[in-house]
């Protein structure tokens, strides 16, 4: 069990190590597209700004040549700074779906008369939103690069004994292992270490009478155990050959 949870960690981690570099040069290449809107934005607004104006007033005001590129820039930093700030909290809430306003039949019908452009100014929180969302999938990644590096240390760090042990003993069980039963089982292990590395195991179902493992996850550690053989349950609640 220890070898079979050394190999999974091991792989895992070397995953992450390899998955590291590419999210970080996407994220870079994130950045600079989110950068190119930002000035593509400011590009067309700016002349729509100087064509009205031109149009209305025959003003023909012309502004420095790299005041487009330094405005771009700070539309940029102004983005990054707002996720620096608070992240993507928020971006998943559409009060205008709820309660009384705009209904989808009336989208429905206003999408088909003039198209999906309506749907963003009917919609704008939701708009906003949703641009916010992908202007922010850079520095997502940027994180998530990180986040890797962090997990595939975590995983190096992690104590095989103390896990496999509580593995073992709850692969063994047909069913849960209480609560109350945990300080009498595994009193002796350090109880961080082991829930750290149980921690990283999708199958380990906490329930409000103790702790299980899913049905995936029993067969495999009875595979990596005994290669499928059928077990028995000593009195120890350790696995039995």
């Amino acid at each position: 069990m220890v070898q079979w949870l050394a190999g999974r960690f091991r792989r895992e981690a070397n995953l992450c190590v390899v998955l590291t570099p590419v999210a970080f040069f996407a994220g870079l290449l994130g950045l600079l597209f989110t950068w190119w809107f930002c000035f593509v934005a400011v590009f067309l607004g700016s002349h729509a700004v100087t064509g009205l104006a031109r149009l209305l007033f025959d003003a023909r005001w012309k502004g420095s040549p790299g005041w487009e590129y330094a405005l771009a820039t700070a539309f940029f930093l102004g983005l990054m700074g707002e996720y620096l700030r608070r992240g993507t909290d928020g971006l998943d809430e559409f009060p205008e779906f709820g309660g009384e306003g705009p209904s989808w039949e009336n989208a429905a019908r206003l999408y088909v008369v003039t198209g999906s452009p309506a749907l963003l100014l009917m919609f704008p929180s939701a708009s906003a939103h949703m641009i916010l969302d992908i202007l922010f999938i850079a520095p997502r990644l940027l994180r998530g690069a990180w986040c890797l590096l962090r997990h595939s240390g975590e995983l190096r760090t992690i104590p095989l004994e103390p896990v496999a042990e509580v593995l073992s003993v709850l692969a063994s069980l047909p069913g849960k292992l209480a609560w109350d039963r945990f300080p009498q089982q595994f009193g002796h292990l350090p109880v961080d270490e082991v829930w750290r590395g149980l921690r990283m195991f999708q199958g380990v179902v906490h329930l409000d009478g103790g702790l299980t493992l899913s049905a995936d996850l029993r067969a495999e550690l009875r595979t990596a155990w005994g290669d499928g053989g059928e077990w028995e349950t000593g009195v120890d609640g350790q696995f039995n050959d």
